[in-house]
C-alpha cells in the first residue's frame, strides 16, 4: 500500500489520510483548502509509485553475473534481484552450503581442480531455474565451456574493473580468497593483471558487458531494457 512521509518520519498509509486531515482540520478550514490538501498528497503518492522500480522485460530469464573477483558481482547480484522480485544465487554460496565448509578449505585441501568439478556442478543445477541473478566465481567461465553453457541457458553480463580498482577491494578480504592468501600487494597486482589477461577472451562472449564503476541500482532497468530475446 502506498505511503508517505509527514512530520518527523512517521509513515502515514492512504487509508489513514482521512482521519490525519480530520486531527488536523480546525473551523478556518474551507473546502478549497481540503480540497488542494488531497489533491497534493495524491499527486505525492503517485510520484512516490512511479519511481518504485518494476520488473525487467525480460521475465522466465536467468542473468549470469560473470567478471573477476572484486567487482560487484554478489553485491550487485543481491541488490538488483531485491529491487525486481528475482532470486539470487551465489555460486560460491551455494557449493559451500552443499560441501559443508568454505572454497578456501576446499582449495587447500583437494585442489582446485577438484573445486572447478563442484563449480561446474553446481553451475549446471542452475540450468532449470527463472527469473534469477546467478553471481559466478571468477574463474567460472574458463573452465568445461562453462561461458558457452550460460550464453545457452540465460544472459550473461560481464561486469569489468580495471586491475588496480579490483586490488583496492580484494586486499581488504585477501584472507578469504584461496589464491591470494600468501601474496603480498604487489604480487596480487601482477596475478590481477595475468589473470585477467587469461581470462577476457572468456569475459568478452558475455552478451553484455558493463563498467563496475558505472553501475548503480537501477542498472539492472537498463541492462535488461537493451536486450533483444
Amino acid at each position: 500500500m502506498s505511503s508517505f512521509k509527514h512530520g518527523k518520519g512517521v509513515t502515514i498509509k492512504r487509508n489513514n489520510l482521512v482521519q490525519l486531515l480530520y486531527e488536523n482540520l480546525n473551523t478556518d478550514c474551507i473546502f478549497g483548502t481540503i480540497f488542494n490538501f488531497f489533491i497534493s498528497v495524491n499527486m505525492h503518492l503517485a510520484m512516490s509509485e512511479s519511481n518504485t522500480p518494476s520488473k525487467p522485460i525480460l521475465l522466465g530469464k536467468n542473468y549470469f553475473l560473470i567478471g573477476f573477483m572484486g567487482t560487484g558481482k554478489s553485491h550487485w547480484g543481491k541488490l538488483w534481484a531485491a529491487a525486481y522480485k528475482l532470486t539470487f544465487i551465489d555460486l560460491d554460496e551455494l557449493i559451500e552450503q552443499d560441501e559443508q565448509t568454505t572454497i578456501a578449505e576446499i582449495f587447500e585441501l583437494k585442489g582446485e581442480a577438484y573445486f572447478r568439478n563442484l563449480e561446474k556442478e553446481a553451475l549446471r543445477k542452475c540450468g532449470d531455474l527463472q527469473n534469477t541473478l546467478i553471481a559466478c566465481g571468477g574463474g567460472t567461465p574458463c573452465f568445461f565451456e562453462n561461458m558457452q553453457w550460460m550464453n545457452e541457458h540465460g544472459i550473461t553480463i560481464y561486469i569489468s574493473s580495471k586491475p588496480i580498482q579490483i586490488l583496492d577491494r580484494v586486499m581488504e578480504e585477501k584472507e578469504k580468497r584461496p589464491l591470494l592468501k600468501k601474496l603480498n600487494e604487489g604480487e596480487v597486482l601482477f596475478y590481477i593483471e595475468q589473470k585477467l589477461k587469461e581470462r577476457e577472451p572468456f569475459y568478452s562472449q558475455a552478451k553484455i558487458k558493463v563498467d563496475s564503476k558505472s553501475l548503480h541500482e537501477n542498472s539492472f532497468a537498463e541492462i535488461a531494457s537493451s536486450i533483444h530475446p
